[in-house]
């Protein structure tokens, strides 16, 4: 039995948020996305085949999408003893933020500008279950895992 499962990997995407700052670790393909004033922006990096392509200027984000390797991951946890985590500096945060951590089957079939919309327009429990609902109606090729925070009132930095 576990066998078959030998070489396979996981992502892991985490945030913590604290004293009116944030900091995340992070490997593989899931995302983390901030919502700010209206914006939406990826924080972290996919580690996968195709990424490396389209940072390479070898293919398009268009091509991306379609592309056969879209789901061989470069680095995750598992297959390797030990693995390179990109781990963020410290940053802000502020009033509203609203932080999106989501495997694959949801940012590979809802666009960013999507996940944007229906996370300002919901609660984010309400957010979540949207996005769920809708990566699912769009036949997610991969579990959907998401996460919605929203920063209601940040505790001042420690000084």
């Amino acid at each position: 039995l576990f066998r078959s499962l030998e070489g396979m990997g996981s992502t892991c995407s985490a945030l913590v948020i604290k004293d009116g700052e944030a900091f995340f670790g992070h490997v593989g393909d899931s995302r983390i996305y901030r919502v700010r004033d209206g914006e939406i922006e990826q924080l972290t990096e996919d580690h996968s085949v195709v990424a490396a392509l389209v940072k390479g200027g070898l293919i398009t984000s268009e091509q991306a999408a379609k592309h056969p390797a879209r789901n061989q991951l470069m680095r995750a946890i598992g297959p390797m003893p030990m693995v390179d985590i990109d781990i963020s500096p410290l940053f802000p945060i502020r009033e509203n933020d609203v932080f999106i951590l989501c495997s694959d089957g949801l940012h590979g079939v809802v666009t960013a500008e999507e996940i944007r919309d229906v996370c300002l327009a919901e609660t984010p429990q309400a957010a979540v279950e949207r996005l769920v609902e809708l990566a699912l109606s769009r036949g997610a090729p991969d579990n959907v895992t998401v996460i919605v925070a929203r920063i209601e009132a940040p505790a001042p930095a420690a000084v």
